[in-house]
């Protein structure tokens, strides 16, 4: 595999091999050695996945390491992905404009001939759009995950069972986009893998702690509130001290604090 090209041998036995296939972007590591390609297709592009032997080195490591943030507490959220308890705030993705084209091409769809070859181009289509949203929303995690771990050395998350919320029907769409157990997933083997590179200082920890009762506990006296906060309410106006905040802030400094 060379610059913007990748080599793929035959299998039939003969020793040709296909022409070379132009890539997206280069390699990361030139002089690895690559131990597996995988080729897959959806809609009507190819993507290849490449297995690389990397030596665990800070040479061969292209990205930064900070991680100097401290402990940091996080709260979920579907208005806000995240809200963390020093402040920072990280907006949820708007696919509104990619979800209005996805339903264009569900319609299309629907009104061709299934076997016919209008079918076989509209169903490209609509796999296209949906690829795409997938895309975006990788993406989007990566970006985030990358940010945490780059700037904070513990990590406290909330436990949530996702299956469960998405039982909230008016809310199971946003819930399913936000997609919290990927975002979980990749922050612990994101931690991990940033562990394998650093060289003195503290590693990069990942906590999952228990969300029971974060909103309703004021942050400040910790006390729990009698009336229970309904998901409307986004401001916390403690009761016994009147301390009043922004409810997923509130979560996020119990979460740091449990």
């Amino acid at each position: 595999m060379v610059s913007h090209e990748l080599k793929i041998p035959r299998c039939s036995g003969k020793g040709k091999s296909l022409p070379k296939i132009k890539t997206a972007e280069n390699p990361r590591w030139r002089q690895a050695k690559i131990k597996q390609v995988t080729i897959s297709r959806n809609g009507d592009k190819y993507y290849a996945s490449v297995r690389f032997e990397v030596k665990p080195n800070r040479e061969t490591n292209t990205r930064s390491i900070q991680s100097n943030g401290g402990t940091v507490g996080i709260d979920w959220g579907i208005k806000n992905l995240l809200t963390l308890s020093d402040g920072t705030i990280i907006p949820s993705q708007d696919f509104t404009k990619i979800d209005k084209l996805i339903k264009k091409r569900q319609r299309q769809l629907s009104r061709k001939v299934k076997g016919s070859k209008n079918y076989d181009k509209a169903k490209i289509k609509l796999n296209y759009k949906t690829q795409k949203k997938l895309n975006m929303r990788n993406d989007y995690l990566h970006k985030v995950t990358n940010f945490l771990v780059r700037n904070y050395t513990h990590i406290k998350i909330e436990d949530l069972k996702a299956s469960n919320m998405v039982k909230n029907h008016s809310l199971a769409r946003r819930i399913v986009d936000a997609s919290f157990y990927k975002f979980k997933v990749m922050l612990i083997y994101k931690a991990e893998h940033a562990n394998k590179f650093r060289q003195g200082g503290n590693a990069v920890t990942v906590e999952l702690v228990s969300p029971f009762n974060t909103t309703q506990i004021c942050s400040k006296c910790g006390k729990k509130q009698s009336h229970k906060l309904t998901l409307s309410d986004r401001l916390l106006d403690c009761e016994f001290c009147g301390n009043h905040m922004d409810r997923d802030l509130n979560a996020a400094i119990n979460i740091k604090n449990k």
